[in-house]
């Protein structure tokens, strides 16, 4: 055998040695790393389990990956995904730029109120984005979500408070804007998901998010919620309750260039405060409250929709905003006396932004 084809054996057999050394070493040193930058959140406690890699196409696996919270000598589980999926976006790379997508499987969120907790203050978001960029220095450019939920948990209330949004199935294409660069809303995202246990919501939107306050044109739509799961909420901060009611919501919301307008229309339908039966325990101020809310549906109800319903415009700019009050309230006498809003987005808000307020 030739000294050539010695050196060819040599060379392949070293390569498929290294490939073997960093398809065995990288996975350990890439769930370290990320282990080493969740030590580094204050009051949290995270780690990745097992993390897979292809050397191939240059995927990677965070399996089973948890972010616990600390406080008072207790860990609440916070984050957890059972899959956390990263690929190269090879559309992306033909186009000369390098970036990812990302796809989170199974994943969970618990936002858990405790007795003396904050809401989370700028340093809490800067130290989690420093975190975010550490674990991904490749820019995202497309982002699925599949089967996740989010949880609101108060323990400390008469009754504990649970709601949550599951079934989440998110997808966000272009946010880096490799395609559409002269788009004013390069990127689009929807979002799916149940909604307190009855309900379901959809977003939509077209933005762009490489400025420094993203453009957006977003709807959101929230439909068939049972607002007696969220009974425990209302006799929290408004001492009342519903007996029977569903709730619906419709929101269009366009902003460009830090201004903005919009609309929110909300509707209950069907619904009903005080039931003798079961608000024959309640306190005389509770029950004396929910009469007074029982008589005045009756009163602003649309008898043939049997419907609660107003629209509220705004617009502004980010440093102001203006509410349109008197349309509000004459949208609620409408609806009550004349005419019934529509359960469905008016699609009056359109993707130019030309009827924006100016910055001036």
């Amino acid at each position: 055998m030739t000294k050539l084809k010695y050196k060819k054996r040599f060379i392949l057999i070293t390569i498929i040695l290294v490939l073997i050394i960093a398809r065995i070493v990288l996975p350990e040193w890439i769930r370290h790393t990320i282990n080493k930058n969740l030590d580094t959140l204050e009051n949290y406690t995270g780690k990745v389990k097992d993390v897979d890699l292809s050397l191939f196409t240059g995927d990677y696996y965070l399996r089973n990956f948890n972010i616990d919270e600390e406080s008072g000598g207790y860990k609440t589980p916070f984050i957890f995904a059972k899959d956390i999926h990263v690929t190269l976006d090879w559309k992306a790379l033909l186009k000369g730029r390098i970036l990812s997508d990302l796809t989170i499987d199974s994943a969970e969120v618990n936002y858990v109120i405790e007795e003396q907790k904050n809401i989370t203050d700028s340093t809490d978001l800067v130290a989690w984005f420093e975190l975010a960029q550490r674990m991904m220095p490749i820019n995202i450019n497309q982002l699925k979500v599949n089967n996740a939920a989010i949880h609101y948990k108060d323990f400390f209330n008469d009754q504990p408070i649970d709601l949550k949004l599951d079934s989440i199935y998110v997808k966000a294409n272009n946010l880096s804007n490799v395609i559409n660069d002269k788009d004013s809303f390069p990127a689009n995202v929807t979002l799916n998901s149940r909604f307190f246990e009855t309900g379901r919501m959809r977003f939509t939107s077209e933005l762009n998010v490489l400025k420094n306050v993203p453009d957006m044109d977003l709807d959101l739509t929230i439909e068939d919620v049972d607002i007696t799961n969220v009974n425990q909420v209302f006799e929290k901060y408004l001492k009342f309750d519903f007996a029977t009611g569903y709730f619906n919501n419709y929101l269009e919301f366009k902003i460009y260039d830090g201004a903005y307008l919009g609309y929110v229309k909300p509707i209950f339908k069907n619904v009903n405060v005080y039931e003798k039966e079961q608000d024959k325990n309640d306190k005389p101020i509770q029950k004396i409250i929910e009469l007074a809310g029982e008589v005045s549906t009756s009163i602003f109800s649309n008898p043939k929709k049997e419907q609660l319903a107003l629209k509220v415009p705004f617009e502004g700019k980010m440093e102001k905003l203006s509410i349109q009050t008197f349309f509000s309230i004459k949208t609620f006498l409408k609806n009550a006396f004349f005419e019934a809003l529509k359960p469905t987005l008016d699609k009056e808000i359109n993707t130019t932004t030309d009827e924006l307020p100016t910055k001036n």
